[in-house]
């Protein structure tokens, strides 16, 4: 058999978007390129946006200073996101000294983040996550010619089969670390950790990782909400990212990065064939993120007209005439935070209405290494 061609060298135009639900929006955003690599994380806050800001300012300080150390991408991820967390934590305990007044929330709130660094040199997309943020490539497989999703990151929740066993197995004296019930809305199980979060990693939550933080956390909490009992060295909720990295293919088109803001309402496959229809439609004269989150609304409003009929919702501009917050969006749906890297292929250098990209599968071939 004849050998696949070498894949030119590529580079990346990047779209960035988001749209809020809560009042201020919890998640944030980074993108940083320099002539040897391209760096692009979402934070996907909960609880408030302090964490998701404050990992906004420091991460990718942390993940150079790693890099310079490691000369490896991945673990300089793993590593800029486990000193985010340390961080964080010391933070909180030097307000739980001082008995700053914003300490319970600041003991309560937390990120998930998924960051994804394009190596331009060695042509090499590296991808790590923490919690139910998530990343995929869009590529046209070499051998069938159909386009692939390809998850370069695995959701941490408690929907997740192999979390909730990893997080049983460390917990095995807490019979409720995971409570499992009937969700009447959407007929099928939920799972939560401690009945108060589907995530199992992130960075923040010191009340369900750090011993002295789940003492502050139990002395506050009202009464009939679990109790938070972290052992030493085993948090409720784990701070270690899961890395995944993926040679740049011929057949590369796009990487998506975006928060459950859009994943709770489409699937991989589903993003990936809407961006390639908005980059055949438009080429790259518009913003593809926003026109990807504009289709996500969409979908919100048809999801609301089934089940709230009594906001008579009749189109997209009626969703966002809803206050952003608690009482207002946020009980539709969540923010939504999306950066796309499209790759300079042939494909996605053609003039709008013209490309004739293949249909959709899904794939999951990226090679792993948990960090």
């Amino acid at each position: 058999m004849q050998a696949a061609p070498a894949c030119p060298p590529r580079h990346a135009r990047v779209f960035t978007a988001n749209h809020a639900a809560n009042d201020p929006i919890e998640d944030t955003f980074v993108v940083e390129e320099t002539d040897k690599l391209l760096f692009a994380g979402v934070f996907d806050g909960h609880g408030g946006h302090a964490v998701s800001r404050f990992t906004q300012a420091e991460c990718y300080g942390k993940f150079q200073k790693y890099l310079k150390a490691m000369h490896d991408s991945g673990k300089a991820i793993a590593h800029s996101f486990l000193e985010t967390d340390a961080c964080w934590l010391k933070i909180v305990k030097s307000h739980m000294a001082a008995k700053h007044r914003d300490t319970w929330n600041e003991v309560t709130c937390g990120t998930c983040a998924v960051a994804a660094v394009f190596d331009k040199e060695r042509q090499v997309l590296y991808v790590g996550n923490l919690g139910d943020s998530r990343c995929v490539v869009g590529s046209v497989c070499s051998d069938s010619g159909i386009m692939e999703a390809v998850d370069m990151s695995k959701d941490h929740s408690a929907t997740t089969d192999s979390e909730r066993l990893r997080v049983r197995q460390e917990h095995a004296q807490d019979p409720n670390v995971i409570k499992e019930q009937w969700d009447e809305i959407v007929e099928e199980y939920a799972w939560f950790l401690k009945n108060r979060a589907r995530f199992t990693r992130s960075i923040g939550d010191s009340c369900m990782k750090d011993v002295e933080c789940a003492r502050f956390y139990n002395e506050r909490v009202p009464d009939g909400l679990a109790k938070m009992l972290p052992l030493p060295k085993k948090p409720y909720v784990s701070n270690k990212a899961e890395v995944r990295m993926r040679r740049v293919a011929r057949g590369d088109q796009f990487v998506i990065v975006a928060c459950d803001g859009l994943w709770d309402e489409m699937s991989s496959c589903q993003a990936i064939h809407t961006v390639r229809g908005l980059i055949q439609q438009y080429g790259l004269r518009e913003n593809i993120a926003q026109k990807l989150i504009d289709f996500c609304l969409c979908k919100i409003v048809r999801r609301l007209r089934a089940e709230e009929p009594d906001l008579d919702l009749k189109s997209v501009e009626d969703l966002k005439a809803i206050p952003a917050g608690g009482y207002g969006r946020r009980g539709l749906h969540d923010d939504i935070t999306v950066i796309i890297l499209v790759y300079d292929t042939p494909e996605n250098s053609q003039p709008a209405g013209a490309s004739t990209l293949p249909t959709i599968s899904r794939a999951g071939n990226a090679s792993n290494a948990t960090t």
